[in-house]
């Protein structure tokens, strides 16, 4: 029997698996020996559904399984170009970004529908977001898409001080309809914040919950490894869980094995971790 026959490996993306858009051989080997152990390799994601060009550069999406995207709002198969789950923001939770562009002018507004972007208050950091994740978008205005489906919205940054206070302004007009969620990526040392708005109950645990069921994955064979807070749900669910050692302190303790730097190669570290339990 193959060492890994029904088990499901998810890897976070940027901190995890890619750092500034380079992936380490050692990880790229490691998957194809996954892989060839029965394994299914899957990404587990913040990013939308089409914001993988710079990982597809470097990585074949022949080896990945239906992955996790949208911070868990979303699974899509690369392979078949197919969503096979998702969650949907209300009506009501939509007019969120209206109030937010009139009080806060410098925050950043990106609407994530199905696999198109659109950008309702354009900044220099959705520009650099859309850039660095080799984004296709399209400026528009609320009305225009008032009557798509929304998955996500994804709100940017300049810094700590303007995420708080949106923060606070969305506390204010939520009423338990949404999810939001701290998220990241540091780019040449530089931190790119961001704040995500979900469906209420979205989280990266919930959809490799839920992709674990499609693809008959039993207890003991669900393995996660990611970096940030993201990703704590997905740590604390999975049956043996990583974090690169550049990790936030909170994460590594959620770590049930802590690997080397993201850029050498954390999550070879990770399956060579596995292979030797399950050997």
């Amino acid at each position: 029997m193959p060492l890994f026959e029904n088990c499901l490996l998810a890897s976070d993306i940027d901190g995890t698996l890619v750092d500034n858009g380079y992936i380490s051989p050692r990880n790229l080997a490691a998957i194809d020996f996954f892989r060839s152990e029965g394994g299914t390799f899957v990404l587990s994601t913040g990013r939308s559904a089409t914001a993988l060009g710079q990982v597809f550069a470097v990585l074949d999406k022949s080896v990945l399984g239906p992955c996790v995207v949208l911070n868990g709002g979303m699974i899509y198969d690369y392979n078949l170009e197919k969503i096979m789950y998702s969650t949907i923001l209300s009506d009501a939770s939509k007019e969120y970004t209206k109030t937010v562009k009139e009080k806060h002018s410098d925050i950043g507004i990106e609407v994530h529908s199905e696999t198109n972007i659109y950008v309702l208050n354009q900044t220099a950091e959705t520009e650099f977001h859309e850039d660095y994740e080799l984004l296709s978008r399209e400026y528009v205005m609320f009305d225009d898409i008032k009557d798509k489906i929304w998955n996500k919205v994804l709100y940017t940054c300049n810094d700590t001080h303007a995420r708080e206070k949106l923060s606070e302004t969305l506390g204010l007009l939520d009423d338990g309809q949404c999810f939001f969620v701290n998220t990241a990526v540091v780019v040449e040392g530089k931190h790119h914040l961001y704040y995500e708005q979900l469906p209420r109950g979205t989280t990266k645990a919930k959809g490799l919950g839920e992709l674990c069921k499609m693809l008959g994955i039993k207890s003991g064979g669900f393995f996660a490894i990611g970096d940030y807070y993201n990703d704590a749900e997905m740590l604390k669910e999975a049956d043996v869980s990583s974090a690169p050692s550049d990790s936030p302190d909170e994460i590594k303790k959620l770590a049930n094995f802590v690997g080397g730097s993201c850029r050498d190669g954390a999550v070879a570290d990770f399956i060579e971790y596995l292979t030797k339990k399950r050997r």
